[in-house]
C-alpha cells in the first residue's frame, strides 16, 4: 500500500468558480481575457477528473476517464500544451504516474484513463471516437460543423460522462462556437455554464497598472478582444462593432433588381464579408441597395 498523496492546488477567483461545474452532463465555457489562465484551467481540470476517476472499473470494458483535447491545428496542441504537461506530469502531478506516447500525443495512466491530443483540421480521423471529456481550446478556430458533426457523437454512449471545456480569444464576434457556447450558458439552457473574467479579477497573475500603461500603445479593438474578450471587438473588419439591429436590414422584395453584384473580402483571422448590392436603374441614376 503507498502512502496517500497531498497536494495543494492554487486556483484563483474565476478559476475556482468555473472548476465547481466541471462535472458529468455539464458544459463549461471561459471567456477569459489574457492573463486569467484558460489554458492552466482546462490542464488542471483534466488533472483533477484523472485523480478522481482512475482506476475505477465504470463497467462496458471502461476503466478512468477519457479525454481529448482539440484545437484548431495539431500543431498548435502541441506547441500550446506539450511542455507544460510533460512538466506537470514529472513533478507536482507525478503521482498520477502518466506515460505520455510523444509520436501520437496520447498520455496514458495506469488506471486505464487517457489524454488524447487532435487538432480540427484532422478531426474527420476521430469521427468513431468516444471520450468523456472534450476540451477545445481556441474553440473560435473550429468550425461549427465540426463541433456538431464530430464532437458531439463523441458523447454518444449512455455511459459517457459529457464534460465539455470551451476556452479562446473571440475571434469571430457573435458568430463563433464561443459565443455559441457562451451564450448557452446565459441564456440559462440546461447544464451549461459561462464565466467571463478579464485581468482585472486576477491581481495576484496580472499587473493592471502594467496592462493599463499599454492599453494607450494598441489597437482599441486588439486590446478588448485579448485582454477583455469581447465579442464585439473586431480589427480590420468592416464594423469594429457589429448590431444585428444596426446593421442587417430586409431589402425591398418588391423591387425588381436591374442586376445584383456582390463583393467579397477576407481577413486573415475571419470573418469573411459579403456585400450584395442590387441595382436599380443605369448608370449615373443607379440606386443601389
Amino acid at each position: 500500500m503507498t502512502a496517500a498523496t497531498t497536494l495543494s492546488v492554487r486556483l484563483n477567483k474565476p478559476q475556482s468558480a468555473a472548476i465547481r461545474r466541471v462535472e458529468p452532463g455539464n458544459t463549461v465555457c471561459l471567456r477569459f481575457g489574457r492573463g486569467v489562465g484558460k489554458t492552466k484551467f482546462q490542464r488542471l481540470a483534466w488533472y483533477s477528473l484523472i485523480a478522481k476517476w482512475d482506476g475505477i472499473d465504470r463497467g462496458h470494458g471502461i476503466h478512468g476517464i477519457r479525454i481529448v483535447l482539440l484545437t484548431p491545428t495539431f500543431k498548435q496542441a502541441i506547441d500550446t500544451y506539450a511542455a507544460l504537461i510533460a512538466s506537470e506530469l514529472a513533478h507536482e502531478w507525478g503521482f498520477l504516474g502518466g506515460v505520455i506516447n510523444k509520436t501520437r500525443w496520447r498520455i496514458d495512466f495506469p488506471g486505464g484513463s487517457w489524454i488524447q491530443f487532435f487538432g480540427a483540421e484532422n478531426a474527420e480521423s476521430a469521427r468513431g471516437l468516444r471520450c468523456d471529456v472534450a476540451s477545445l481550446d481556441e474553440c473560435d478556430d473550429i468550425d461549427y460543423g465540426v463541433f456538431d458533426a464530430i464532437v458531439t457523437p463523441w458523447f454518444s454512449e449512455p455511459w459517457s460522462l459529457k464534460i465539455k471545456i470551451a476556452s479562446g480569444t473571440p475571434k469571430r464576434g457573435r458568430h463563433g462556437l464561443l459565443y455559441k457556447l457562451w451564450k448557452a450558458g446565459k441564456d440559462g439552457l440546461a447544464d451549461h455554464y459561462s464565466f467571463h473574467s478579464t485581468y482585472k479579477e486576477v491581481p495576484e497573475n496580472v499587473s493592471a497598472s502594467y496592462v493599463e500603461s499599454v492599453r494607450s500603445t494598441m489597437n482599441p479593438s486588439t486590446f478588448k478582444r485579448e485582454w477583455d474578450a469581447d465579442f464585439d471587438s473586431a480589427e480590420g473588419l468592416v464594423y469594429a462593432m457589429f448590431s444585428l439591429d444596426l446593421h442587417v436590414r430586409e431589402p425591398d422584395y418588391g423591387v425588381p433588381y436591374d442586376e445584383i453584384l456582390v463583393g467579397v473580402d477576407h481577413g486573415w483571422n475571419d470573418p469573411g464579408v459579403f456585400l450584395v448590392g442590387g441595382v436599380i436603374g443605369h448608370g449615373r441614376d443607379a440606386i443601389v441597395h
